[in-house]
């Protein structure tokens, strides 16, 4: 058959791994068969889009959000963060151990990637196929060959650029009480991304037209959470990210009722 292959398990939509992103992107339908056969196909999308553009295992330019529409799955890839399949950072998405799982096709663009980088750093590179840069001038050059301007009384000065202010950057952001008292009361095991919290709550929260309600109801849907029987068993581990809470605004849901059921 042609095309390119990629690895997936036998046995994947068993996986504890996948059981836990369907509790955290559809707890109500953890139980069910089709939920968990929806997240493995979002899985071989996000897999093979890592495996057609990307070399190294970084995806540049995408964010949660871009992943997230390419699924058609709100929160799914906070989610595989939470179980360590992917990791998110401010420029890219990273997939761990790419090298061993990716395709064929990725794994013969970077070999031939890194063929052409040895073949430019060889003696046996043939000299159109290398840059020529010439010297570059130095910046006090630039400025002594700038022709000075005659000014009054015969003073000659140099037209050189003013300074531009240095600019100051926040390094503590002013966070509100009513935030702290959120992300302390948090469960420690998933409290996490402090300031990318603080972003969603300034948003959703700090802006809201009736702020003392809104954050009523953040409060009282965490401590209905935390009382849980789905966050309370066995050590907390289906508690999602703190993030995830605020993002996908999980303090409006009520929390199921019963057990979730275990999947050998």
């Amino acid at each position: 058959m042609a095309g390119d292959w990629i690895k997936m398990r036998v046995d994947l939509h068993t996986h504890p791994k996948v059981v836990r992103i369907v509790s955290a992107v559809c707890p109500q339908d953890v139980r069910k068969v089709s939920a968990r056969c929806l997240i493995v196909g979002a899985l071989h999308a996000m897999w093979s889009l890592f495996d057609a553009h990307s070399t190294d295992g970084q995806l540049h330019g995408y964010s949660p959000e871009t992943l997230d529409a390419c699924v058609g799955i709100d929160g799914f890839t906070l989610a595989v963060e939470s179980v360590g399949w992917v990791v998110v950072s401010d420029k890219y998405l990273e997939m761990p151990e790419f090298g061993t799982h990716n395709g064929k096709g990725a794994k013969r663009r970077a070999e031939d990637t890194a063929a052409k980088r040895v073949r430019r750093m060889s003696a046996e590179c043939p000299q159109e196929d290398r840059t020529d840069c010439g010297p570059e001038k130095r910046r006090e050059e630039k400025i002594l060959n700038t022709p000075p301007i005659p000014q009054g009384d015969g003073v000659l000065v140099l037209d050189a650029a003013p300074a531009k202010p240095a600019k100051t950057v926040k390094l503590i952001p002013d966070y509100t009480a009513e935030f702290l008292a959120f992300y302390k009361a948090y469960p420690s095991v998933r409290r996490q991304k402090k300031q990318v919290c603080w972003d969603i709550w300034k948003r959703d929260i700090e802006r809201h037209q009736e702020k003392p309600r809104a954050i009523a109801a953040v409060m009282n849907g965490l401590q209905k959470w935390c009382k849980s029987h789905q966050w309370t068993k066995d050590g907390g581990q289906y508690v999602c990210g703190s993030e995830v809470f605020l993002r996908q605004r999980r303090y409006m849901d009520e929390p199921p009722t019963a057990p979730i059921k275990e999947f050998e």
